[in-house]
């Protein structure tokens, strides 16, 4: 059995994935979205996933830039599969490409 995903270890194994060059928060807090530079990438090395309890199961949100030297859709499969990589039955992954550079 699986146990539940710790976000700054989901983040570590997205930071190693080629082709990631950027991560930013799923989910901006409130308080950012009117402040000046809002959408700007997280700083925060250490935290940029977001990890939800839902009745059907976890869900598991990841926001990235793509490198252009890759296709961008396989590099979200590839950041898929790296966070569905021993995770608990159920789970379920969203992967979103914010930017390619």
């Amino acid at each position: 059995m699986s146990t539940p995903a710790e976000p700054r270890q989901l983040t570590a194994r997205i930071r190693s994935v080629p082709g990631v060059v950027q991560m930013f928060p799923p989910s901006p807090e409130p308080s950012l979205l009117s402040a000046p530079g809002a959408g700007t990438p997280n700083t925060d090395q250490s935290v940029c996933v977001e990890v939800k309890e839902t009745p059907s199961g976890t869900r598991i949100t990841a926001k990235i830039a793509a490198a252009p030297d890759q296709p961008a859709p396989e590099t979200a499969r590839q950041v898929a599969d790296a966070l569905l990589d021993g995770a608990a039955p159920g789970t379920t992954v969203d992967v979103q490409i914010a930017h390619i550079t």
